[in-house]
């Protein structure tokens, strides 16, 4: 049974850069996260090893989220403060935001 508290070796690498935290899974950055979002990117790989490495990422790092699948659709659940949200991956990305807890759209993300 994988750790699910700290994030597996296995083909993945993780570094910090001018306070962009990059969790690396193969080739796909799968989790990117700063102070104020959380980017989540499955690369178009929907396995159980990619939302693997996503928890695990948000437990060794106190994100509070989780990705799950159900009936082939990926989710997330996010609760920040007094925010509990869910939130239907559309694409292979989902944006959050830290602060609010809210999910930041495509048209936002491409101010980032």
């Amino acid at each position: 049974m994988a750790n699910m508290h700290q994030i597996g070796k296995h083909k993945t690498s993780i570094k910090t850069v001018d306070g962009l935290t990059t969790v690396n899974y193969i080739s796909t950055d799968v989790v990117r996260f700063t102070d104020n979002i959380i980017m989540l990117d499955t690369g178009g790989w929907n396995t159980v090893t990619t939302r693997r490495r996503m928890n695990q990422a948000s437990a060794q790092f106190d994100l509070h989220y989780r990705v799950c699948s159900e009936r082939g659709s990926l989710w997330c659940h996010y609760k920040v403060g007094n925010y509990d949200n869910l939130y239907k991956f559309e694409n292979r990305r989902l944006v959050l935001d830290r602060k609010t807890g809210m999910m930041i759209t495509e048209e936002q993300n491409d101010s980032l």
